[in-house]
């Protein structure tokens, strides 16, 4: 490990890693649940209002993995990956916490209980969120290294 880089700046591409699974299973489920839920006589998933929200899922999760792969690459060519992996923390772990939120409202009062696995997402992207460093702290060492 390069003395330079903390353990946590190596621990972000992990953690942008398990913020994309989150975001994935949350579109699973919702996937899934949208298609079996009825009502007025129809699946939710023929709703424009639920087809937004899971298109806005799938976007953050193409978001996320480009820039996870691309920062995964990068350290593994021992190219400089550190900008590259704290915007996909960033993006990864807010992509998490809004994809989950949207989960759960897709599943309607069934998203808040544990019958349900999106509650258990939610609080697992925002637990990450913390771990990986807080948006705030991210925003400002991106923004140091573009303004250095």
């Amino acid at each position: 490990m390069n003395s330079l880089h903390s353990l946590n700046d190596h621990a972000r591409i992990a953690f942008s890693a398990i913020a994309l699974g989150l975001n994935e299973a949350a579109l699973d489920a919702s996937i899934k649940y949208s298609k079996e839920r009825k009502q007025f006589g129809r699946a939710i998933c023929e709703f424009p209002m639920i087809r937004d929200m899971l298109a806005e899922i799938k976007v953050s999760i193409e978001r996320s993995k480009l820039l996870v792969y691309e920062a995964a690459n990068r350290m593994d060519d021992k190219e400089d990956w550190l900008p590259v992996s704290r915007m996909a923390c960033l993006t990864s772990c807010e992509g998490a916490v809004a994809s989950t939120l949207k989960a759960i409202q897709i599943h309607g009062g069934y998203g808040y209980t544990r019958d349900y696995p999106v509650e258990r997402y939610f609080r697992d992207a925002k637990t990450l969120q913390v771990l990986a460093g807080g948006s705030i702290e991210l925003k400002g060492k991106i923004a140091e290294e573009i303004l250095s």
